[in-house]
């Protein structure tokens, strides 16, 4: 079995208190919810799932590209629903306090020439996907943001894994002292796979520190394990 990705501690970072006790909230069930769930996993004997075991349950089709050759990445990427925001109404994410807009993209346009939209994130708002499936291999996420160049000021990528093995939280937070349109790193999604080797993610962006506006564009998950 795998065992559980390490929680760690979040870096500290200079943050209005409004916004510091909403991410606490926000991320307290999540975070007991990992605690309890760490008792299952310990206990798991089940090996490892192997990309090509043929008991493995497919998610849905994936429509891949190579998005980030640019920055020496060859690997094959699928864009998770919505994560394009190209359509200001879609009900593929759970906005609070952040919103789709049509007026901003990431310059590489990488999911098509027109595209012009952009998940707009200010201070103390948060994006959530819903629950998206993810099989063996499937490890990674990257996607196009907007720092905004102001010292303090943090994006807070949160990916939630779930299966019938357990639930683990891995998390990233990126600086937003330079600003412009960036390319993320490899994000990597932690791991608690069930037998059928599926399990379930959502990512949550925040923005929290110093008040700033963040944008963000093209968030995608990488189809095989890194290389």
């Amino acid at each position: 079995m795998a065992s559980r990705r390490p929680i760690h501690t979040v870096p500290n970072v200079t943050a209005d208190t409004a916004n510091e006790r909403h991410r606490i909230m926000r991320t307290t069930v999540k975070r007991l919810l990992i605690t309890t769930a760490a008792a299952v996993a310990a206990s798991s004997v089940a090996a490892i799932p192997s990309a090509s075991a043929d008991w493995e349950q497919p998610c849905e089709t994936r429509v891949l590209s190579q998005a980030f050759t640019q920055w020496g990445d060859t690997n094959d990427y699928f864009l998770v629903t919505g994560g394009d925001f190209e359509n200001p109404s879609s009900t593929s994410w759970d906005l609070e306090g952040a919103s789709i807009v049509l007026n901003e993209q990431s310059p590489w346009k990488v999911n098509g020439a027109s595209h012009r939209g952009a998940l707009r994130l200010p201070s103390g708002a948060d994006a959530e996907t819903h629950e998206i499936c993810v099989m063996v291999g499937e490890d990674s996420i990257r996607f196009f943001y907007k720092a905004p160049g102001v010292t303090g000021a943090h994006l807070r990528v949160e990916i939630t894994a779930s299966s019938d093995v357990g639930q683990a939280l891995g998390f990233m937070q990126l600086n937003g002292s330079a600003r412009g349109w960036q390319v993320s790193p490899p994000i990597q999604i932690p791991n608690v796979r069930g037998e059928d080797g599926r399990q379930e993610i959502d990512i949550t962006f925040e923005a929290i520190g110093r008040r700033a506006t963040w944008f963000i564009d093209d968030v995608m998950v990488d189809p095989w394990r890194t290389r």
